[in-house]
């Protein structure tokens, strides 16, 4: 999932992307291409891969959606990398930030010198001269994953291709391809097949590629029929390369880059970006 990720933004600097500053109240333009989102005001942003959907999420840090995965209503994210075909349920709550445990306290002034108290005398007085840098690590959620409503998810945990997580689940461990997690902390429960179909199924990434040729040959609710369909025709298969979009809040603006070219409906003014 890593490389992944970064053949994406390989992609995305390759291409001069053109720039469209967005005015208060046109964030809503966005939802022509099934995305609804909310930003913070500080570093937020968000690349996608149409068609994906998103609903009254709230983005913190860098965040990426692949295409056709949707996550429902009242997430809370912070610098996430969601694979293709996913399905999140509401309320999810993933990456979010770590306090140290082995300093004074574990309150900000000790460790970040936080600007939300920066308006009060006493916490100037009292916070660290040398504030410590504290990493935030990237949580990646795979292709093809289903999670329930309501989970939690540790920073940096990786959530393997074609797993599930059962509602309520808190998930503070990396989770195996295709198995089938619940719980606090959640536990293994079963593999949704068995080693040799997972095995066959991580070899043809099938979400990789653009299987609409192959359509009526698999019957989707037989998946070790569909492994051999799929395995017989990925050398003849093209990627399947959706464009990319990218929106993100720089300073007071919020900035749509979308590739060269492209055709907007949208009433804002373009720019070449630098």
């Amino acid at each position: 999932m890593a490389d992944a990720i970064m053949r994406i933004n390989k992609v995305q600097k390759a291409v001069k992307m053109e720039r469209i500053l967005l005015k208060e109240g046109q964030g809503d333009i966005l939802k022509q291409y099934g995305l609804s989102y909310k930003l913070y005001k500080h570093k937020g942003g968000l690349k996608w891969e149409p068609s994906c959907i998103t609903a009254n999420t709230l983005f913190q840090g860098k965040n990426f959606l692949g295409a056709m995965t949707y996550m429902q209503s009242g997430a809370k994210v912070s610098s996430i990398h969601v694979g293709r075909f996913t399905c999140i349920g509401g309320a999810l709550i993933a990456g979010g930030g770590r306090h140290p445990m082995d300093m004074l306290s574990t309150h900000p002034f000790a460790y970040n010198g936080t600007k939300g108290f920066a308006y009060d005398e006493y916490f100037k007085k009292i916070v660290a001269d040398r504030p410590e840098v504290l990493n935030r690590d990237i949580t990646y959620i795979g292709n093809d994953v289903w999670i329930g409503q309501g989970v939690y998810l540790a920073q940096g945990v990786k959530i393997g291709d074609g797993a599930v997580i059962g509602a309520r689940s808190v998930v503070t461990k990396d989770v195996a391809p295709y198995s089938i997690v619940a719980g606090s902390p959640a536990k293994l429960i079963r593999m949704r097949f068995d080693k040799d179909i997972v095995n066959k199924l991580l070899e043809a990434t099938w979400w990789n590629y653009d299987i609409s040729p192959i359509r009526d040959e698999m019957d989707y609710s037989n998946v070790r029929q569909c492994c051999d369909v799929l395995l017989e025709a990925k050398k003849d298969l093209k990627l399947f390369k959706p464009l990319r979009y990218s929106v993100n809040r720089e300073g007071k603006e919020l900035c749509l880059y979308v590739p060269p070219g492209h055709k907007s409906v949208w009433p804002v003014k373009k720019e070449n970006a630098a």
